[in-house]
């Protein structure tokens, strides 16, 4: 299982509860604009970016590190957020020697070994 909390005012709340699905995608190092684009609100998230329904519905991302699909499993209040729980349906590991995109302290950085 996953979660992930979710802002009561997100526009991605509405349609993760209503459809019972939603995807995780861990992005590569060379997927910073796709990250930037999913951080602003009131625009169309997937506007320009690959991707595809993944075997079990989840919107999934082209050459994401890793994606998962979930179901919604449990839905918990929690503030300002709602903690959604999913139960992993299906992933794709695609690109696995690809580097992460990480965001730590207010900007991107590189991971070191």
């Amino acid at each position: 299982m996953f979660l992930v909390c979710v802002d009561n005012n997100s526009d991605t709340l509405g349609p993760m509860l209503e459809t019972q699905k939603f995807g995780i995608n861990m992005l590569c190092s060379s997927q910073q604009a796709i990250s930037n684009n999913f951080a602003k609100k009131g625009t169309d998230k997937f506007d320009n970016i690959d991707w595809s329904l993944g075997e079990f519905g989840a919107p999934l991302i082209s050459g994401a590190l890793l994606s998962i699909e979930c179901s919604v499993y449990n839905v918990y209040e929690g503030g300002d957020h709602q903690i959604v729980c999913g139960l992993v349906k299906g992933w794709i590991n695609d690109n696995a020697d690809a580097g992460p995109l990480l965001y730590y302290r207010g900007g991107y950085q590189e991971f070191k070994s």
